[in-house]
């Protein structure tokens, strides 16, 4: 049982590693939106989305992570990040709109 609470322990470890990064990538996500804001891009860019999605599943193959798991994960966070994304859209929409009437 003690060498069941040390790998329990372990994979605790592992999992908060794994939202801080998931946290970093959700605030450059964010700072990619302002951009993307500023610049009055689309957001959704498939193309971009397909190819790190394949370089993702490639890697996922060399470290034996199930195919299934990582297309599931990975759509996951890349809606999240879109969502992310429309933020500061949403601020520039409400500030022209105020701008517009102080005008």
């Amino acid at each position: 049982m003690e060498k069941i609470k040390l790998l329990r322990a372990k994979i605790d470890n592992l999992d908060m590693g794994i939202l801080s990064l998931l946290a970093e990538r959700r605030k450059t996500a964010l700072q990619i939106g302002k951009i993307k804001a500023r610049l009055s891009c689309s957001i959704t860019d498939k193309k971009r989305e397909s190819e790190a999605l394949e370089m993702r599943l490639l890697k996922g193959k060399d470290l034996n992570i199930p195919v299934r798991l990582l297309t599931g994960l990975f759509r996951l966070i890349f809606s999240d990040s879109r969502n992310i994304q429309r933020k500061p859209f949403h601020v520039l929409t409400k500030q022209a709109k105020i701008d517009k009437i102080y005008r």
